[in-house]
Order: C-alpha cells, then structure tokens, then sequence
C-alpha cells in the first residue's frame, strides 16, 4: 500500500469509531405496533406447555388487517384432513366462541374474526377451546 492508500484507511477506521452512526434505530424492548401488547418471540417465551392434540390446529393469534375484523387466526394445513366434515363447523364455532359477529376466510389458513377489546392470547385460547370442542364428538365416534 502507498501513502495516500495508508491514509484511506485510516480516515475510514476513525469514521466507523462513532459507534452512534452505525448503531440500530430500532428500539428492540418496545413492542410492535401491528401486533398490540406482543413482544418479539413473547409468546414462546412465556409459554410452560407445549400446545398437543387438535389445539395445536390453531397455531397462532395476530392483528387482522382486513377491515371491520380485529384478529387473524392462522390454521393448520392439517386440520381439514383430521376434522373431517366438522372442518365446516371451524370457523362458526371460533367465531361464536370469541363473540364475533362473523369471520372472513383467507386463503384457507387464515381465519380473520371481530373481537373488540379482547387481547390475542384470550383469543387464540378461546379458538383453541373451541376446535376441542368440534373435535370431542368427532373423536368419540371415531
């Protein structure tokens, strides 16, 4: 390296000395506007037991962005096949349970409901009590 390549290099290192400039601007600790009172990876986290048997059908809870809905349920690609016929009566029964006064399909994974007010780990709860229930009978007769 010659002189002017030495001194390059050196005014470059002291640029990179301000550690401000190239720090994130995003504030890890807050929690994420989409998704009200959640923190990244909160729900793991906190969680003691393992979700098992046809719970485990509801994955997860989020904020819906389809208007005049309030959450997203994502459902397991495995639940049409093990629910049988009672797969119809899903998306009725979460939405009774939640109190919703209806529910949008999207895609066929995605089950957005109205639940004003009510925060997602009550909602996801909820929904998963409900896919028991549809499932209780149709276990039984199996």
């Amino acid at each position: 390296m010659d002189g002017d390549d030495d001194a390059l290099l050196a005014a470059l290192a002291g640029a990179l000395e301000d550690d401000a400039q190239w720090s994130p601007g995003v504030e890890t600790g807050a929690p994420l506007a989409a998704l009200p009172g959640r923190h990244p990876g909160e729900a793991l986290e906190n969680r003691t037991h393992p979700v098992a048997g046809v719970r485990a059908f509801i994955s997860d809870c989020g904020t819906s962005r389809l208007e005049g809905r309030t959450h997203v349920l994502l459902i397991s690609e495995q639940a049409p096949v093990a629910l049988g016929d009672a797969f119809a009566d899903l998306a009725p029964a979460i939405a009774e349970r939640v109190g919703s006064d209806g529910y949008t399909w999207e895609g066929g994974l995605h089950l957005h409901v109205t639940a004003p007010g009510r925060v997602w780990e009550d909602v996801l709860r909820t929904a998963r009590d409900a896919v028991a229930a549809l499932a209780a009978p149709h276990a039984e007769a199996g």
